[in-house]
């Protein structure tokens, strides 16, 4: 497993093993785990030492500040009235240090001896690959820090970011090349110098460009096929991993030069790390939302915008022939305004609508989970449903064709619809009631208005599982370049609740292909 701490043990051992056969004899009572007074020590040798855990904190563009968690072997002779004797203690310490990391050097500071910490504290906490350990309560904090640096008048004057603006302002170029013959590459970020080959699609010939380090290449064609708000979410996504992951990007040119590792073992073992690895990933899909849309001006704009709807509808309800938008439920009128809001924040925000969407989602605005859902090529009509009785990892929507695997591979469904008389009705599995349901003057059947508003009370939920991550990300430290593609959306399986054991692991994300060009 290639790891800091391997680079640690490979190249620093011997260092670290000097250092403490130079130290602690002239600092006996930092071994506190003798439990003997200095005066009665009368020689002692190390044997040997484990590196057991580092704890590393991001403190500058090329410095680490290291804790090394250490067990030792300490070979001990003690002079005692009654005679003398030896022993072998195995006292655990805590060492200090700052490392330097480059793409082509690494350098370790001065040591300081500690007392042993089972856990260590850091602001800027990386693990043991140098990607930085952030926590999902942690984006929107992080977020901000970010843009207080580099695009501070956002978190002021509350207007959309410009993303070529943003890019140049970390010192990367945006380049604009074809790199996949289906745009399944939506772009790329180069962390050092290379040559690409870009294909050959209609009037973009082939040819070998040169890209120099610190480049994000966009591929032309994501504008027209998936709009401009998916170009400037890649373009967002890219420069975080600039951001966050340039010195894992470090290591891996480190690990890979230094130490002689070839890349058929260099995959092979960055295979056995895939989970670790696709956090970063998980990063950038994550943190550019709340780069685009930061926390504050996303409420206060929603907040805004819900306003101005109220205040539409009411001036279309003075009108007597539109009298009847006054008649809708408070609930209707809520999610009707939440619909405004997503659409606004996504035009006026130059972000997808399931960006716009997903966000609102995330600030607690659990109306959002009904609006605006795709599936099967088009949107559902707007739903409801009680606070609550929704998990995040559920849903009452589902495509026809899963529907169908679902009826085949779920006795239990099989049971409840056969039992209890469930249909499957505009992408929902609802109790075929004329409360719920009714039969337009085409001979359609649709949900009520009622349905659409009372979700959790006439429809199934149905559980979303992760079933995979792409292994693209995991090439990048070797490749030097990390990249965003339709390929490497998450891939689910769905569930009847009733057959699933284990009802707490479950992730869902929106994938790409609900991009929307407006």
């Amino acid at each position: 497993m290639l790891s800091f701490k391997q680079l640690i043990k490979t190249e620093y051992t011997d260092e670290i093993k000097d250092w403490l056969e130079s130290y602690i004899p002239n600092h006996l009572n930092e071994l506190t785990d003798l439990h003997y007074p200095n005066e009665s020590i009368g020689h002692i040798k190390l044997l040997d030492f484990d590196i057991i855990k580092l704890f590393i904190n991001d403190i500058g563009p090329y410095l680490l500040d290291i804790t090394i968690q250490i067990r030792q072997r300490w070979q001990v002779s003690v002079y005692e009235e009654d005679g003398s004797y030896g022993f072998t203690g195995h006292p655990w310490a805590n060492l200090q240090t700052q490392f330097r990391i480059g793409e082509d050097f690494h350098e370790m500071g001065a040591l300081s001896y500690g007392k042993y910490s089972e856990k260590v504290d850091h602001v800027y906490p990386l693990d043991d690959q140098l990607v930085p350990i952030i926590h999902k309560g942690q984006n929107d904090e992080i977020a901000s820090e970010i843009l207080k640096i580099v695009y501070p008048e956002v978190l002021e004057n509350g207007k959309a970011i410009n993303p070529l603006a943003f890019a140049h302002r970390i010192k990367l170029d945006v380049k604009e090349l074809v790199l996949s013959e289906d745009c399944s590459i939506h772009g790329q970020v180069y962390f050092r110098d290379c040559e690409v080959e870009t294909m050959e699609i209609q009037h973009y010939p082939k040819e070998i460009v040169s890209i120099e380090k610190g480049t994000v290449v966009i591929d032309p064609r994501l504008k027209e096929l998936k709009g401009t708000g998916a170009y400037n979410n890649t373009i967002i996504h890219e420069c975080i991993h600039w951001i966050l992951h340039y010195k894992a990007a470090m290591f891996g040119e480190l690990v890979h030069s230094n130490m002689q590792i070839d890349e058929e073992t260099f995959l092979h073992n960055f295979n056995q790390t895939h989970q670790e690895n696709a956090f970063m990933e998980v990063h950038a899909r994550s943190l550019a939302p709340c780069i685009l849309l930061p926390r504050e001006v996303c409420i206060t704009k929603v907040e805004e915008y819900q306003i101005e709807h109220q205040n539409i509808s009411d001036l279309l309800g003075s009108i007597k022939e539109l009298q009847h938008l006054q008649e809708k439920s408070e609930l209707e009128k809520k999610v009707a305004q939440i619909h405004w809001a997503i659409f606004q924040i996504a035009q006026n925000f130059n972000v997808p609508i399931v960006t716009a969407k997903i966000r609102l989602i995330d600030l607690g605005y659990e109306e959002a989970i009904g609006v605006l859902n795709y599936v099967d090529g088009s949107y559902v009509e707007d739903y409801a449903f009680s606070r609550g009785s929704l998990k995040r990892n559920q849903t009452f929507s589902l495509k026809y064709d899963d529907f169908i695997d679902l009826l085949d591979s779920s006795e239990e469904l099989g049971r409840k619809l056969s039992g209890e008389n469930y249909v499957y009705v505009e992408s929902h599995v609802i109790k075929n009631d004329s409360k719920y349901l009714y039969e337009t003057i085409n001979g359609e059947i649709n949900l009520t208005d009622y349905a659409r508003y009372h979700m959790d009370e006439c429809c199934l939920p149905f559980n979303v599982k992760l079933m995979s991550t792409t292994r693209s990300q995991l090439h990048f430290l070797y490749l030097g370049v990390l990249y965003h593609s339709q390929r490497s959306r998450l891939q689910f399986s769905l569930a009847y609740p009733e057959d699933v054991e284990d009802k707490t692991s479950f992730l869902r994300e929106e994938q790409d292909n609900l991009f929307v060009a407006r």
